[in-house]
Formats: C-alpha cells, sequence, structure tokens
C-alpha cells in the first residue's frame, strides 16, 4: 500500500508472508510473517527509500527487527 504526501514523499506498508523455509526443524519450520512500513522521497532523477521490518505472529524463523535503505537511480 502506497500513500502520496504530496509530490515528492510517499509512506508504504508491506505484509510478507512465506512458507517453511526448512522442514523437520521445530519452530524454525513455521511460516513467517513480516510487515514493513517506510517512506520513499522521489527526486527529479532518483528516489531515496527507508522503511523498518518487524516480525510478527512466528518469531523463531526470523530477525526482530531489520531496515532497509535503498537508492533508485533512473538512467
Amino acid at each position: 500500500i502506497i500513500y502520496n504526501l504530496g509530490t515528492d514523499w510517499q509512506v508504504f506498508s508491506e505484509y510478507v508472508m512465506f512458507t517453511r523455509p526448512v522442514k523437520n526443524m521445530g519452530r524454525l519450520s513455521s511460516e513467517g510473517h513480516q510487515l514493513a512500513v517506510g517512506l520513499i522521497r522521489q527526486g527529479a532523477e532518483n528516489s531515496f527509500h527507508v522503511a523498518i521490518i518487524e516480525n510478527f505472529l512466528t518469531y523463531a524463523t526470523t530477525p526482530d527487527i531489520g531496515f532497509y535503505i535503498a537508492v533508485d537511480n533512473r538512467l
């Protein structure tokens, strides 16, 4: 989901659910659920993305918290 905050800024959120990464390893065999919330700053030739990622519902298969930072450059 992306929400525009004027012409240069956007707020986004993303939910990711993934299947078991391994089999027969107890709690590590659980599905994973993550939620990301972040900002995008649009420029004339590039954009800057920053987000925080948090796991929920299952805690054994994913890191507790993560950070996402990216620069997108248009040619």
